[in-house]
């Protein structure tokens, strides 16, 4: 007879088998990083599970967040509530079962009306289980050698770790909100994440692990990890091109090869680079502007200059 397996909130007696479940599934992240995350980026009531008798196998995060939503069409911002998917992943025995598809069947019915957003690691499997890409990144290989010849008047000088309160203050410019409203660089930004101080501690704390890398000027900021040709930079936010480009030098002292993601229609490294989805989202019966479709959203702010992105990717 098959065993039943359960469908439910994890609590705080599990958080070892998720943390089990989780070194299987993403054995690239270190027992540093899974300290962090669990710390810092979640609870355990966030997660949901499938357990058999003895051990959790499989799981995903519906991490709660208000995302910053530009209407079209003169109409004004709003917030929205949304719950990042994150962490999602099934145990090698007991996957081709689609668990994963029914975790995220029970996220929706839990709040439906309420947007679900994830980065996705399999961009065909979750547009099968109704999710859309909204946004996408440009991810650009910046070499030393090449950069540095095509701004020779430029210094390198000024680049520093950063605050919470510097971080923010940057990325509020970058996306266009609170003092930044008006000298946001282009695109106009949508759907991304609206953070505080205690959002930016919290990253701080990841971009303090080993193999990290956390720069910034007065006028911009880079966060990522090193990779063994260069680093890759999971968020890249500007206020000023002069300092983006003057922090972009800096980097070079920390190595050759520089991969720095920007918004598609962002012209400060030109047009070469690799599309990747970045965000995908899922209405779950409910709306989006007055848009029933996530798709007829994205296409009608792009033609009024308004480019989905945002830096959430766990």
């Amino acid at each position: 007879m098959q065993e039943k397996n359960i469908i439910r909130h994890a609590g705080a007696e599990d958080e070892m088998k998720i943390r089990n479940l989780w070194k299987e599934c993403f054995p690239g992240d270190g027992d540093e990083f899974i300290e962090y995350y669990f710390r810092e980026r979640t609870e355990p009531e966030n997660a949901l599970i499938v357990c058999d008798s003895t051990s959790v196998i499989s799981m995903l995060q519906a991490i709660p967040m208000r995302f910053m939503l530009r209407g079209s069409a003169g109409e004004g911002d709003r917030v929205i509530p949304v719950r990042f998917i994150a962490g999602v992943g099934t145990g090698t025995e007991h996957r081709g079962r689609g668990l994963t598809k029914k975790l995220l069947a029970a996220a929706c019915s839990e709040t439906p009306g309420e947007a679900l957003m994830l980065s996705p690691a399999n961009e065909k499997y979750y547009i099968s289980s109704g999710f859309v890409t909204c946004s996408h990144r440009v991810m650009h290989r910046v070499s030393r050698d090449e950069f540095i010849k095509g701004y020779p008047d430029i210094s390198a000088e000024g680049a520093s770790e950063p605050t919470a309160g510097e971080l923010l203050r940057i990325y509020n410019g970058f996306m266009g909100v609170g003092e930044g409203k008006d000298s946001a660089p282009k695109p106009k930004k949508t759907l991304f994440a609206l953070r505080d101080e205690e959002s930016f501690t919290a990253i701080l704390k990841e971009f303090s692990l080993p193999d990290t890398v956390k720069k910034a000027n007065s006028g911009a900021y880079a966060l990522g990890y090193r990779e063994e040709d260069g680093i890759r930079f999971n968020e890249f936010a500007y206020t000023s091109e002069e300092k983006a480009i003057e922090l972009i030098l800096s980097l070079f002292a920390e190595a050759d090869t520089l991969i720095i993601p920007l918004p598609q229609g962002d012209e400060l490294l030109g047009d070469d680079g690799e599309i990747e989805p970045q965000n995908m989202l899922c209405l779950n019966g409910g709306s989006i502007a007055g848009f029933d479709s996530a798709a007829s959203y994205t296409e009608t702010v792009k033609k009024c200059g308004i480019v989905p992105y945002s830096f959430e990717l766990y």
